[in-house]
Formats: structure tokens, C-alpha cells, sequence
């Protein structure tokens, strides 16, 4: 075991030997145990939500429809409209 001050290289320890694992260990087993349990209940106790949604809402932005759907809607549009005639002219002579 290596004191918690000392920092952790990668380079072979002389008393220790090479480093091949990290781990940490609480001061106080009880107490973390405690927290641990404290954090488990809580969200135990929350119904999970829909984080789509949630996120839509925090953005701001409403859904649009899909680049083909809008391609598709633009389409219709074109064929709805009323086709424009030529312009008739009452000047069918040549312009000097």
C-alpha cells in the first residue's frame, strides 16, 4: 500500500515494484456506506423521466419535419398552384 499523499507514476517502484492497479479505499467505510445507501434510496424514490423530451425542452427548438417530408410538402404545393399564363401583348409588330 502507498501512503494517500504520494503521487502515482507509472515508473517501477523499488519497495513496491512495477505499478499494476489503482484503488482507492474511504477513511471511513461507515460513512460512505451511508452515503452510497443515502443516493440509492433517492433515486430509487424518483420516477425516470423521458430525456428526449427533456432535452427538446431545454433546447428550445420544436421538431420539424424530416428533409422529405418538407420535400414532399413543397411538392404538393407546386401541383396545387394555378398554373400562370404568358402575357398577352398588344404590339405584335417589330420594334425599331
Amino acid at each position: 500500500m502507498q501512503e494517500a499523499e504520494k503521487r502515482i507514476t507509472g515508473d517501477a517502484d523499488p519497495d513496491l515494484g512495477k505499478f499494476l492497479r489503482f484503488e482507492e479505499q474511504p477513511k471511513d467505510p461507515a460513512a460512505l456506506r451511508g452515503v452510497l445507501w443515502d443516493e440509492k434510496y433517492n433515486r430509487d424514490h424518483f420516477d425516470s423521466g423521458d430525456i428526449k423530451a427533456h432535452i427538446e425542452k431545454l433546447s428550445g427548438k420544436e421538431k420539424k419535419p424530416s428533409l422529405r417530408a418538407q420535400l414532399a410538402q413543397d411538392r404538393e404545393t407546386v401541383k396545387a398552384a394555378p398554373k400562370k399564363q404568358a402575357a398577352k401583348t398588344k404590339n405584335k409588330g417589330l420594334e425599331v
